[in-house]
């Protein structure tokens, strides 16, 4: 065999060999184009996913927070209808008187309708469901009943309350 044959056939081989190995590459980025719009919807999927499932929580988080509100507020009407004190009898002329004002106060004054001479608490200052002792009658002349109001204020605002007591 002549030499130039030889030579060609050689690069004829390794041309061959070339061709080969360029086919399996460009099939390998197919696949990995394949693959990668593959992972490009998955991924948009996801995100669409992922900001749905934000959008929920965020409303769910506002009805969360409204209901909280409406607690909040149902709780703040509930101490509001309710009488801030409690008045129960302790004795024949004696009555423990309670605290439900839902916090610290600084009593101002205790008083009678009637102008009856009661005996009030020495300190002024009551803690939330904190009771103090009222006496009031048991005289010839006193009344069988009467309408004590208190008066207090928390540091911000001045209150009263009237309770009849029997």
């Amino acid at each position: 065999m002549d030499q130039t044959i030889v030579i060609n056939l050689g690069i004829f081989v390794i041309t061959g060999i070339a061709a080969i190995f360029a086919g399996v590459q460009a099939i390998e980025a197919r696949k990995a184009r394949s693959d990668a719009d593959t992972a490009r919807d998955e991924a948009q999927t996801h995100e669409a996913s992922a900001l749905e499932a934000a959008r929920e929580a965020a409303a769910s988080s506002t009805r969360s927070a409204a209901a909280a509100e409406r607690q909040a507020a149902a709780a703040e009407k509930a101490l509001l209808d309710r009488d801030p004190w409690i008045f129960v009898k302790a004795g024949a002329n004696r009555w423990k008187v309670t605290n439900r004002t839902g916090g610290r106060l600084q009593l101002i004054d205790v008083t009678s309708k009637d102008d009856i001479q009661l005996e009030r608490p020495d300190n002024d200052e009551l803690l939330n469901n904190g009771s103090f002792h009222l006496t009031f009658g048991g005289g010839m002349t006193d009344p069988a009943s009467t309408e004590i109001e208190i008066e207090w204020h928390d540091g911000t605002k001045v209150y009263g309350f009237v309770h009849t007591v029997p």
